[in-house]
């Protein structure tokens, strides 16, 4: 069944898919209720680029589904939503086809080959953008935008009582791949996030940049902003931190990056 036909609804009610003011207005869609299964896989008009996003802990990509989806289909772009139900951050893959990371890494790569795709961007938010900078380390995405990602364990939020706790990120980014460039977007007054970000800022390709706000969502006001969209334009992908001081000017705080 088509997104359309699932919201058609909503889709009435975004009638401008890359207008900041979509956000603030009609039905909001924050649970992921796209399906109950662990992945969707489209392919786009431009299948040469593909968007592959994880979802956090929680089933959502802390911004509106039918937002994301409307996004990335007027982009153009093939896009794969993928969702750890059993909220153990993907270590063991994602469902009983995909029961650990190796067999998660195999589907992933069988799936962009068979969308044609040249070039990846890699998205997810809090577990998820950890996700996202693990796998797309190891599959050689071209850019991961990671949201609030967590890089490590939390020096400040009590993690004992996790079934799986946070992957130490920093000793993975040290070993460069040679090819992918991360931005991780977070909040400057969200000490957690920013924590997170500066225990890898440095590493080879990350490229950190903090924005005024003190909440976890970041990708939240990012896309009401409309900065979301050019974030993820493939062309944009070079010039991201000039793009970034467009909107928010000096007070966006960027490491890894000579402008």
């Amino acid at each position: 069944m088509g997104i359309g036909k699932l919201f058609h609804k909503q889709a009435k009610t975004y009638k401008n898919p890359l207008s900041p003011a979509r956000l603030i207005r009609g039905t909001r869609i924050d649970d992921l209720k796209i399906t109950d299964k662990p992945f969707l896989v489209q392919r786009g008009k431009n299948p040469s680029v593909v968007i592959v996003a994880f979802t956090g802990r929680a089933p959502m990509l802390m911004m509106p589904v039918y937002e994301f989806f409307d996004l990335t289909n007027s982009l153009g772009y093939s896009r794969i939503l993928l969702r750890d139900k059993s909220k153990r951050r993907y270590h063991y893959g994602i469902d009983r086809r995909r029961p650990d990371y190796q067999s998660l890494l195999a589907f992933l790569r069988e799936q962009i080959k068979t969308l044609g795709a040249k070039q990846m961007i890699f998205i997810g938010t809090s577990a998820g953008g950890s996700a996202a900078i693990r796998i797309g380390h190891d599959l050689g995405a071209d850019y991961v935008h990671a949201f609030g990602a967590q890089t490590g364990l939390s020096l400040i939020a009590g993690e004992k009582g996790e079934r799986e706790p946070a992957m130490e990120l920093a000793p993975l980014l040290k070993n460069a791949n040679r090819k992918t460039v991360y931005y991780l977007h977070y909040c400057l007054g969200y000490e957690i996030d920013r924590l997170h970000a500066q225990r890898v800022a440095g590493a080879p390709g990350v490229i950190t940049l903090g924005y005024p706000g003190a909440i976890h969502r970041v990708i939240t006001p990012l896309a009401q902003k409309g900065l979301l969209a050019k974030l993820l334009l493939i062309d944009n992908q070079k010039h991201i931190v000039a793009i970034a001081r467009e909107f928010y000017g000096d007070e966006v705080k960027v490491t890894g990056a000579s402008s």
